[in-house]
């Protein structure tokens, strides 16, 4: 198999002193490069090395980049990013006219600094993505929307999931002149993540999607995980937009925080969602109603006006929600209405968030398996109860719930039982709460899981249509390969 490193680099070429200067307090090691050497580009793993590349020996549980520094050096990079704690007379006897060493106090810190400037230099418009659910496909959503606007190279996306502390600076790294729009996904799991990435990223929009009972055993509570997604508001800059949903729970907390930041607020949600306060004046409203479940089509409007309806390629309201919130930062854009129509039907689901495959057999396979929260794994339920014919689910353990892990297993599996005709458990939680409730079939062996799985699908001769299972679990739960099994049998 052909590994793919795409990920793992920018394309960045400019003099390494220069660079060098965005780094307050860094210094050569050893050889003193002359002002003529250029970097092409940045990387952060040893294997994804080119010609004149600037390495960063960044440090992780599992791994220290300053082990390969001389992989690095014999694949010809041009300088590598160090530790000045892990500076030593061996490592500086490494340098040469053609490789140098830059000591920082903290090379994760430079890689967010010289993001930061990268940041300072663009002047195109950036939208930042935040929430517990649903940033990767909104963010899809909206490069897809941008793309029928004003062409593939005029828009930039973050690459796949890249939303952390790693992710975020490279895709700044990665802006160029020609991006007009950029839309950059920033994710967490601990509070003042999003602080710390919004300092660097300073959006000029900000999509905040929802608040749900994500990272729990870090976060303690939904209140704190709306404060922390809303922490985006604070260092909002030029045009100074907040897109975020109509929920009766938490729209304060973002209200609150666009009032102090002086932010114009754009609200979006179904046209039935509750929302916390209807008397706020002086902001715009993007409503979505659900047309038709299956297939699923919207009716959308702003401020009331209908501006068109469409076929989403998505399953349930909880994928309408995400569109719709997709509309809202589209509007807050300046998009057109006909390329937001455009790129709404053109989407569809990517892998592992809700893509879904027909099979020749009548057997409808939903891939929902890159992550879970118990709020997300209720609306794939709910979602189920409008589907005909047989419906399974397949569930993996849901992570860093914390202490009410237990008790969120069990929440998920009566519902569950309840509203569908089969549900097979993967993971000792789940298997825990199947042994306590006395229900669902639960499996610590994914080989054992796959064959009842099977067992069951052979079971009810299919007719078109008439089966439909959906396999959803947090990462750690690795149901993408059940689901690779379910497709190639």
């Amino acid at each position: 198999m052909k590994l793919d490193f795409t990920s793992k680099i920018a394309k960045l070429e400019m003099p390494l002193h220069e660079l060098s200067e965005w780094i307050p307090g860094s210094e050569f090691v050893g050889k003193i490069p002359e002002k003529r050497i250029l970097i092409k580009s940045i990387s952060i793993d040893s294997r994804a090395i080119y010609r004149n590349s600037l390495f960063f020996s960044i440090k992780g549980e599992n791994y220290d980049g300053h082990f390969f520094l001389g992989q690095v050096k014999e694949k010809h990079a041009i300088a590598a990013i160090v530790d000045k704690k892990m500076v030593t007379e061996s490592l500086s006897k490494m340098t040469d006219k053609n490789f140098f060493l830059l000591s920082v106090d903290d090379v994760l810190e430079a890689l967010g600094k010289i993001a930061g400037e990268i940041r300072k230099l663009w002047c195109g418009k950036l939208i930042s993505v935040t929430g517990s659910n649903g940033k990767t496909t909104a963010k899809e959503l909206i490069a897809n929307i941008l793309k029928k606007e004003v062409g593939e190279k005029s828009q930039f996306s973050s690459y796949g999931n890249q939303n952390n502390h790693i992710g975020v600076p490279l895709n700044l790294i990665r802006l160029i002149e020609e991006n007009k729009f950029a839309v950059i996904e920033m994710g967490m799991n601990q509070i003042g993540e999003i602080s710390k990435l919004s300092s660097m990223v300073k959006p000029n929009y900000s999509l905040i999607l929802n608040a749900q009972r994500e990272h729990q055993a870090f976060l303690g509570s939904v209140r704190a995980t709306a404060h922390e997604n809303g922490d985006v508001i604070s260092y909002l800059t030029e045009n100074n937009i907040v897109i975020f949903p109509k929920d009766k729970d938490n729209e304060d907390v973002w209200w609150k925080l666009a009032k102090e930041n002086m932010s114009t607020v754009y609200r979006f949600g179904l046209k039935n969602d509750i929302s916390y306060c209807e008397k706020e004046e002086n902001f715009r409203e993007i409503n979505c109603e659900i047309l038709s479940n299956n297939p699923l089509i919207v009716k959308l409007e702003i401020n009331g006006e209908h501006i068109g309806s469409v076929r989403l390629n998505g399953l349930g309201e909880h994928f309408a929600r995400t569109a719709t919130g997709a509309v809202a930062a589209s509007v807050a854009l300046g998009i057109s209405h006909e390329s937001i129509i455009e790129g709404l039907k053109t989407f569809m689901p990517i892998k592992g968030r809700g893509n879904f495959h027909h099979l020749n057999n009548g057997l409808i396979v939903v891939d929902d398996s890159y992550n879970a929260n118990p709020d997300s794994v209720n609306a794939a339920i709910k979602t189920m109860l409008d589907v005909q014919g047989r419906r399974a689910m397949i569930l993996g353990d849901m992570a860093e719930l914390g202490r009410d892990s237990a008790f969120f297993h069990q929440e998920i599996l009566s519902f569950a039982v309840e509203n569908l005709d089969e549900v097979f458990l993967f993971g000792k939680k789940f298997s825990e709460a199947s042994k306590n409730l006395k229900c669902g079939k639960s499996y610590l062996s994914r080989k054992k899981l796959e064959e009842d799985v099977r067992l069951w699908l052979d079971s009810y001769p299919s007719k078109k249509n008439s089966t439909v299972i959906w396999i959803k679990g947090s990462r750690s739960s690795n149901l993408d390969v059940v689901v690779n099994y379910l497709l190639s049998t």
